[in-house]
């Protein structure tokens, strides 16, 4: 959620810090998610963002997210990924740096 005078990039850096203890100097936009969510097939709206992360954090499982896990991008996904999830990673290899 944005916080009131938060701008997009700025959720997205809080979100991510809260989230994962990742923190993000820079981001790239990578597109937007409308996603129609269930039971109420209620209307959602995302910005997706691409960064490298200069350091990795330590993780704490909280609850939001109970584990982080790192993929190689030149590897195949693991099974488990769910298609929303997949689509959203392929979205964002083209703005990384490999």
């Amino acid at each position: 959620m944005i916080d009131k005078c938060e701008s997009l990039a700025d959720a997205a850096k809080r979100e991510l810090r809260e989230e994962t203890a990742q923190i993000a100097e820079t981001l790239a936009f990578v597109g937007l998610a409308k996603m129609k969510l269930k039971p109420d097939d209620r209307l959602e709206f995302g910005a997706i963002y691409a960064c490298e992360l200069e350091r990795v954090q330590p993780f704490v499982a909280n609850n939001e997210a109970s584990k982080l896990m790192w993929w190689d991008v030149s590897s195949e996904l693991e099974e488990h990924i769910t298609a929303i999830d997949r689509k959203l990673i392929e979205m964002t290899v083209g703005y990384l740096a490999i």
